[in-house]
């Protein structure tokens, strides 16, 4: 390139009258150091020397024009590690063209020319920040072979968003970032997209096979849609590894259709992945281990899912997630060197979370397999599994839940919220077979506190009044386990399952209902009300009024000397021959004594009417016709029951 510039008068004089077509370039700093040789042609183009496309050499400029592809050596990068190549790869970032504006077509800016720029084998020396341009993709020849040496403190490669009705895309690939330890990394990050001067932010970045050590962030990006990053690895730096805000200064954008494939964050200073709302991002195969925040860190956002993942060791917990809905984790959680109360997971205040997979924790670890410090809905923890510590350590006594339609799902009682107490107003659900050492851990819990000062009872499951001053009867299916009792020396009462009485609905409502396919409680307000036309068991007996009131009940044979209740009470005789001993009332006395029969009135048959109407003396024939007709009248008496034989 420098005898290039240096033509002579006469080589100069002839490149203008022709005798020579051009001039073919062998390589840039010595013979064979660029890809192949290329042929520079006159130019009359008013463009400046770019020190790769167009050379000015004396008065006139040679140009040679590149199609589809650049090669960061023919403008001048050494890739030796001591050479600084900053300035040759941002001009041949900048030469790749962008078409000018077209008012019809659908992005404002027009179409990028999607221009790949390849960066080969060498360590490449960066002293400031490389900006890029929409369309482009930056290509290495592989992770361990193409090498940006970052000797600045802030963001190594940057991309601010230009505005669109389609996505900006960037594309990275094969190569790796490394942070020069001369220079502290003190903000930005390693590859960043940041918001542009436009108001209409969307962006699409796609990084493959990255390996970055020790820069601020590893990858911070706002605004992306339909992206993802494929086989990154990220270690070492000074805050989070992946890094996906919702806000950056005054701008604010979310991302959404995100996807991490084996992505493997480690030993970072703050989160190995830091997710700020959005919604369906998804990591699949990846794994977060050793970093001084969470493994991972989400916040708010919608429809996020973990597939596959795993997290060891992460000093402030595995998972954080905080305010989010519909999230999906299906993880490996383990811990064998990080002692005192850190969570493998924790749940604050999200709604409709599925937890799934496996946790473990030996050693010093005090904390909890699920930590829910403050939930707001559903929480299912059927599939996951843990052993060692946390299968017979991690329960404390139930969870807190906002909504009461909700309820916490749990197999193995890998679970905890902070504090041992219910608030009114909240619901307590534990469906699912509990392990005899688990079950033994809630027996061993002195107490819950009481739903409402009425109703002295110490729960298990419970449903009360919630939040919006309605009750919700309680709906436990498949419990296969026993029931849970509390410490009798603390606990004297307990209701396996308890319902404050309904009040949805002014016209409708039941406590509890038995469908058969209306889906409809009809006018008026039920205890229970049932659709079925199968019969009804009932062991015992049932009491009314209140705790002390009358009973009914029933068994074989006469209850005198042998059944107590109370007076008032109603005994029903199934063996009984008639209808004289089938039902007996307590009349009187305490105990097992003073059961009458009850007889039912009858109708007795018609009396004969022979004797004739007397007169002022009753003659011996009409006082012995007055006779038979009371004997008449006693025997029917008797027969129909009212009469005592």
């Amino acid at each position: 390139m420098a005898d290039m510039r240096s033509l002579s008068t006469c080589e100069i004089t002839l490149l203008q009258s022709g005798c020579y077509a051009g001039v073919e370039l062998l390589g840039y700093y010595e013979k064979g150091d660029t890809p192949a040789p290329i042929i520079y042609f006159l130019s009359t183009t008013l463009l400046d020397d770019d020190g790769g496309s167009i050379i000015q050499t004396g008065d006139i400029k040679l140009e040679h024009q590149f199609i589809g592809e650049l090669n960061v050596r023919y403008f001048g990068a050494k890739g030796d590690g001591l050479h600084d190549d900053t300035s040759a790869l941002q001009k041949t970032i900048d030469y790749a063209p962008i078409n000018s504006e077209d008012t019809v077509a659908l992005s404002p800016k027009g179409f990028a020319n999607g221009f790949s720029i390849q960066i080969p084998r060498g360590r490449y020396k960066i002293t400031d920040t490389i900006i890029l341009k929409r369309g482009l993709n930056i290509k290495g020849a592989s992770l361990e072979s193409t090498q940006l040496l970052s000797f600045l403190p802030g963001s190594v490669i940057k991309y601010s968003d230009e505005g669109r009705y389609i996505q900006d895309e960037i594309k990275i690939s094969d190569l790796s970032i490394w942070q020069d330890t001369s220079v502290p990394a003190t903000n930005g990050a390693a590859i960043m997209l940041d918001f542009g001067s436009t108001t209409v932010y969307s962006m699409k970045l796609m990084v493959e096979n990255i390996y970055i050590e020790g820069t601020y962030d590893g990858i911070t990006a706002v605004a992306l849609v339909g992206s993802s990053m494929k086989n990154v690895f990220i270690s070492k730096c000074v805050r989070h590894g992946i890094y996906i805000p919702m806000t950056i200064g005054n701008k604010s954008s979310s991302s959404t259709s995100l996807t991490l494939y084996n992505c493997y964050t480690s030993s970072n200073g703050g989160d190995g992945v830091r997710i700020i709302n959005g919604a369906y991002i998804s990591l699949v195969g990846c794994a977060s281990d050793s970093n001084t925040g969470y493994g991972y860190y989400i916040q708010e956002g919608l429809g996020h899912s973990l597939f596959s993942c795993g997290c060891e060791e992460n000093k402030s917990g595995n998972i954080f997630l905080s305010k989010g809905q519909g999230i999906t984790l299906n993880v490996t959680s383990l811990f064998s060197e990080i002692n005192g109360e850190i969570h493998g997971i924790t749940i604050h205040q999200s709604h409709n979370v599925n937890i799934a997979g496996y946790a473990r924790a030996i050693g010093g670890n005090t904390g909890y397999a699920v930590n829910i410090s403050l939930n707001g809905g559903m929480v299912d923890l059927s599939n996951l599994s843990t052993e060692d510590l946390w299968q017979t350590k991690r329960i404390n006594t139930g969870v807190l839940v906002r909504d009461l339609k909700s309820a916490l799902v749990c197999r193995d009682g890998q679970f905890a919220f902070n504090g041992n107490t219910v608030q009114a107003g909240k619901l307590v659900s534990i469906v699912g077979f509990l392990p005899e050492s688990i079950k033994t851990s809630v027996e061993n819990i002195a107490s819950f506190s009481k739903a409402d000062s009425t109703r002295n009872v110490n729960h298990f499951v419970q449903s009360i009044v919630s939040d919006n001053n309605e009750s919700y009867p309680l709906l436990v299916s498949n419990y296969t386990g026993v029931a849970v009792k509390g410490n009798s020396a603390t606990v004297q009462k307990f209701a396996a399952n308890y319902i404050v009485e309904s009040n949805i609905g002014s016209a409708a409502n039941a406590n509890i209902m038995i469908d058969t396919q209306s889906g409809t409680v009809p006018v008026g307000n039920w205890n229970i009300y049932s659709e079925s036309q199968r019969k009804s068991y009932f062991r015992g007996p049932l009491v009314l009024g209140s705790n002390n009131g009358s009973e009914i009940m029933g068994g074989n044979g006469s209850p005198e000397g042998i059944v107590s209740a109370r007076v008032g009470s109603i005994y029903i005789n199934s063996a009984g021959a008639s209808s004289l001993d089938s039902i007996f009332v307590k009349d009187s006395g305490s105990g097992n004594l003073g059961w009458v029969s009850l007889v039912p009135m009858r109708q007795a048959a018609a009396a004969v009417n022979s004797a004739t109407d007397p007169g002022t003396v009753y003659t011996q024939s009409e006082i012995l016709a007055i006779l038979s007709e009371l004997r008449d009248l006693k025997t029917k008496l008797r027969t129909a029951g009212v009469l005592a034989v």
